[in-house]
């Protein structure tokens, strides 16, 4: 038996596929016929047979995508008289002409010599659509060129394989989009092509890649909005950009959807890039949704004033999240009240990154500035009090163009 392990892992040292039909690699030569003290030996085949061939694989339907083909396995038991075998390298041989497994094998071994299995793994499935009826043929000699096999070699193994069509975005590449800083771009349409059978998801993935950096998971980094799958026979990606800052970043869109095989559902994936460019503006260093913050309170000392967001988009990119300095504006024939020393504008309540490349930012004002306890301190005179709000970084940097704030003062709830 020892020797009959060592024949085994010689076989499995010494798998080599050929496409053309015969490869090999070093070592042992081949049997002949030989006397000794009991006279002629029959041939090798006649001695040492390979028997009870089993398959798996034989028969798939598989998608263009970013699988491969499924895994041929044969299993075969090797039966005779083994020892014939001593010393030898054995060289497994596979014929595959329609080239559907890649050049490299598993064989897992058995120390009697039953239950061999040869897997032969599955190529890429792109460009393969098709379906491909045939043999792979499968050798098993004592020399490389294969002028002795063992007996029942070569096996054939029939084989159906079908690659249907996958799921790919269809659209040309390069898809390039773009826009001025501040302006939100028209939506991109992107045709893909699917599988009939295939369950084609409502929500896309979308994500985005910021030139010169790795693929980050800050959400200042994520690309606006969301993309739509539109219903057949549309067939098509709409995905909607937003506005971003300065500069040009790749847009990465990932759709999958799940087909089914005889195996079961299977996951198919494909991708595609947009290059989104964004543009500068002169003088446009940052733009915010609404344009004006609208609070509205009542001059009560027991009322605390209101919070009203605002989205925040600057060119250069930086999150602006703390307030830097408040210019009140004075009296004006627009309206605008001058709140004298009252200063009504309040901190930033908080500063959240959104799902876009903006950043919404909390900003207060009360109408009657102070101790919250002391409901004795003053309050503003009903009407309209107009401010300007610069933001700064962490750092201190500060946004030169300013938020303006608009909070009109009444003299009771609903007044």
């Amino acid at each position: 038996m020892g020797k009959v392990n060592q024949m085994w892992r010689a076989l499995s040292i010494s798998v080599l596929l050929s496409l053309a039909g015969l490869a090999g690699c070093g070592g042992g030569g081949g049997d002949s016929a030989s006397t000794g003290g009991g006279g002629a030996q029959p041939p090798l085949a006649d001695s040492v047979r390979l028997s009870n061939v089993r398959t798996k694989g034989t028969a798939q339907t598989t998608y263009v995508s970013n699988l491969n083909i499924g895994d041929l396995s044969v299993t075969v038991d090797v039966t005779g008289d083994l020892t014939r075998l001593s010393g030898q390298t054995l060289y497994v041989i596979v014929e595959d002409v329609d080239q559907l497994f890649l050049a490299d094998a598993t064989l897992r071994t058995s120390v009697d010599g039953l239950n061999n299995e040869l897997i032969l793994q599955g190529s890429p499935t792109a460009g393969r659509q098709g379906r491909y009826k045939g043999p792979v043929k499968i050798r098993v000699c004592t020399d490389v060129a294969c002028t002795v096999q063992l007996g029942n070699s070569p096996i054939t193994v029939p084989y159906d394989i079908e690659v249907r069509e996958g799921l790919a975005f269809t659209s040309k590449a390069p898809l390039v989009v773009e826009a001025d800083f501040g302006v939100i771009p028209e939506d991109v349409v992107i045709s893909y092509s699917a599988p009939a059978a295939a369950d084609v998801p409502s929500s896309p993935t979308l994500f985005a890649i910021l030139p010169g950096t790795p693929p980050s998971l800050d959400l200042q980094d994520k690309t606006p909005k969301s993309a739509v799958v539109q219903s057949d026979p549309a067939k098509t990606v709409r995905v909607s950009l937003g506005t971003a800052p300065v500069g040009t970043r790749t847009i990465q869109v990932g759709l999958s959807t799940r087909a089914p095989t005889e195996a079961g559902t299977v996951t198919l994936n494909a991708a595609t890039e947009i290059t989104y460019v964004v543009r500068p503006v002169a003088g446009k260093v940052a733009v915010f949704d609404p344009n004006t913050v609208e609070i509205s309170t009542v001059a009560s000392p027991i009322y605390g004033g209101q919070f009203s967001p605002v989205k925040v988009l600057s060119a250069d990119g930086k999150r602006y999240s703390s307030v830097s300095r408040v210019e009140y504006l004075a009296r004006s024939p627009s309206g605008n009240l001058d709140a004298g020393a009252l200063q009504w504008v309040t901190s930033v309540l908080n500063s959240t990154p959104s799902s876009d490349w903006t950043q919404t930012v909390q900003l207060g004002g009360t109408a009657c500035p102070g101790n919250i306890m002391d409901m004795s301190r003053p309050c503003l005179a009903p009407g309209r009090y107009d401010a300007l709000v610069y933001l700064k970084t962490e750092d201190g940097l500060e946004l030169t163009a300013p938020v303006p704030v608009s909070m009109t003062v009444r003299l009771q709830l609903g007044g």
